[in-house]
């Protein structure tokens, strides 16, 4: 679009938290609440368990870019 690499993120930013909150509003509107409700059903295992494989996803993003 012609858009220098600064201006491309900062508008790519913009528009992230703008379908954030809509999504957000969209959830509060139907009443549910998927996070709370997910602990709900699954338990404190569960969401332990996706704690540390994004931490360990992250973790490792970071050393291969270390790396290499």
């Amino acid at each position: 679009m012609g858009l220098d690499i600064i201006r491309a993120n900062a508008l790519t930013k913009i528009f992230n938290l703008a379908s954030n909150v809509g999504a957000l509003v969209c959830f509060v509107i139907q009443g549910k609440y998927i996070g709370a409700g997910f602990v709900l059903r699954r338990g404190q295992k569960l969401i332990w368990l996706v704690v540390l494989l994004a931490t360990t996803g992250l973790l490792l993003k970071h050393l291969a870019r270390y790396l290499g």
